[in-house]
């Protein structure tokens, strides 16, 4: 597949605009990107499935999470430039948009599964894994 590199339509998804000056070496973050936003940047090929943070899950488990826990997660991580060799959106956080008690226990099951290899993790108010 090959990668959209249309950056302007990207980050409209992403950040409601592009703004050359809110990257920072050719890095821009986010923190709670919605399953909607992240079905769209599939649907418009913005990201590499199989790329995933360090120890973390690939895009795609994130993504197949997202869906199979509608409006209940979001995604965190950063939009590359296209001034950069290594265009792409990775993922490197996932967080739950209700508080722990307002889950099932399905839900916070496959959390501490999809999250066994976080770096930083925590369940109260909300659940919450980071991949460094």
């Amino acid at each position: 597949m090959n990668m959209n590199t249309n950056i302007d339509f990207r980050d409209e998804i992403i950040f409601n605009g592009y703004e050359e000056d809110e990257y920072s070496g050719g890095i821009r973050r986010f923190l709670a990107l919605t399953q909607s936003k992240v079905n769209m940047l599939v649907e418009h090929h913005f990201i590499n499935l199989d790329e995933k943070q360090d120890k973390g899950p690939s895009a795609k488990e994130l993504i197949d999470f997202l869906n199979n826990h509608s409006s209940k997660f979001c995604l965190g991580g950063f939009a590359i430039s296209n001034d950069r060799s290594d265009y792409n959106v990775v993922f490197d956080s996932i967080q739950s948009i209700v508080s722990t008690d307002k889950l099932t226990a399905e839900d916070i099951m496959d959390f501490k599964y999809l999250c066994r290899n976080c770096d930083d993790f925590s369940s109260e108010p909300i659940l919450y894994g980071w991949w460094d």
